[in-house]
């Protein structure tokens, strides 16, 4: 995600990081074994 926010130009470049940065906080990242993520069928798409 921050990778593409990189290629705007100001002042969305700015917007779109203070944007994220607020989601961010708001995330509930868990926690996936490499093992269990292949098995998904989504995986080979995704990557």
């Amino acid at each position: 995600m921050s990778n593409f926010i990189n290629h705007l130009s100001e002042p969305e470049r700015s917007q779109s990081l203070e944007f994220l940065t607020k989601a961010v906080t708001k995330w509930n990242e868990f926690y996936v074994e490499s093992s269990t993520a292949t098995q998904m069928e989504k995986f080979t798409k995704y990557g």
